[in-house]
């Protein structure tokens, strides 16, 4: 009698689960066809149903989530974005969904118009504000930027990002070469973060600013260890004169 009754219980619970996964996925679709559509206030209350009602980040509960950043990204609602893709960030990076929330979080880092609120969630220096942000969305990009259907987008904005942060950079670094604060300037144009490639022009002016401190150095008599520093640099020494004499 027992397991008869415990059968029926399992049964129940089986049928009602199924039943709400199939709720949720109807939910979902719908929600989806109206965001297609550009009906995003429908799509959106329909959304937050679905994910109010489950306690769990289940399948549809997931991408319910995804589609609502979506949905405040587009409607340019940055504070709301940012809070629903914390609610999902710790997923597992073996998820269908890892990538693309991924991507989300570097397009709400790099695009945000509301600097003001992500500057005090992410407790951010006013000063570096924006490239703390791009720094974020490039490092977010860059754990996806092998993946076949972001590729080609994402090889460009990681390109972008990556030359106006060296810019930004670069521009410091000329700031302290005025200064005279030459031992500045070598520290941040040799840091492991920054991408020197010696390509494009950019980068040569790089190489440039980094002989013309360790020269100014020399010259100073601070220190003759650097000779054998400047060394690494002389393929190109002609380039960086040719640009920047």
């Amino acid at each position: 009698m027992i397991k008869i009754i415990i059968l029926i219980l399992m049964t129940f619970f089986l049928t009602c689960v199924n039943a709400k996964n199939y709720t949720n996925k109807t939910d979902y679709f719908i929600a989806k066809k109206l965001f297609n559509n550009k009906e995003y206030l429908k799509s959106e209350f329909i959304l937050k149903n679905l994910i109010s009602e489950n306690e769990y980040n289940n399948k549809y509960v997931i991408k319910a989530k995804v589609l609502k950043v979506l949905i405040e990204y587009k409607k340019n609602e940055i504070e709301s974005a940012y809070t629903t893709i914390k609610t999902i960030q710790k997923i597992n990076d073996k998820s269908i969904y890892y990538k693309k929330i991924l991507y989300l979080k570097a397009i709400i880092y790099y695009n945000s118009n509301n600097k003001n609120y992500i500057q005090k969630i992410l407790k951010l220096n006013k000063n570096k504000n924006d490239q703390a942000l791009k720094i974020k969305a490039l490092l977010a990009l860059q754990k996806i930027k092998n993946d076949e259907i972001y590729f080609n987008h994402i090889r460009n904005n990681i390109k972008i990002i990556k030359n106006e942060i060296n810019q930004y950079r670069i521009n410091i670094c000329k700031f302290y070469i005025k200064k005279k604060a030459y031992i500045s300037v070598i520290k941040r144009l040799e840091s492991k973060d920054f991408d020197i490639k010696m390509k494009n022009a950019d980068d040569y002016h790089t190489t440039y600013l980094i002989l013309k401190s360790y020269n100014e150095l020399l010259l100073d008599k601070i220190s003759k260890k650097i000779l054998n520093k400047i060394k690494k640099y002389d393929k190109i020494q002609k380039s960086s004169n040719l640009l920047y004499q």
